[in-house]
């Protein structure tokens, strides 16, 4: 049981990390897009491509962080359902007990 708190915790850390990482990527879009707003206003008519890179390189960085956070919050929600499985929880009990021996 102390094994699989350990890696619930671990999961929730590593949740808020990328939980973290998305917001500063929405936060590096909104700046980017300020920052056009201030270069032509009224908005204009053409976007430059450097910023039309910019946002989509943000929007990437944002798209795998997003992944990644689904992942470990699947990996999360396995724990948390194992918690209850009193067959997982023995096999652990045992993987631990072997290792201990070694």
């Amino acid at each position: 049981m102390e094994w699989q708190l350990q890696v619930l915790d671990v999961s929730i850390v590593d949740t808020l990390s990328h939980l973290e990482a998305l917001l500063r990527q929405c936060h590096s879009l909104q700046r980017e897009l300020l920052r056009l707003r201030r270069e032509a206003p009224p908005p204009p008519s053409h976007v430059p491509e450097r910023a039309i890179a910019a946002l989509t390189r943000h929007m990437e960085e944002m798209r795998q962080a997003w992944t990644v956070l689904g992942e470990i919050i699947g990996d999360l929600t396995t724990s948390i359902r194992r918690l209850s499985d009193k067959h997982y929880a023995e096999r652990r009990i045992g993987f631990d007990r072997r290792r201990a021996l070694e």
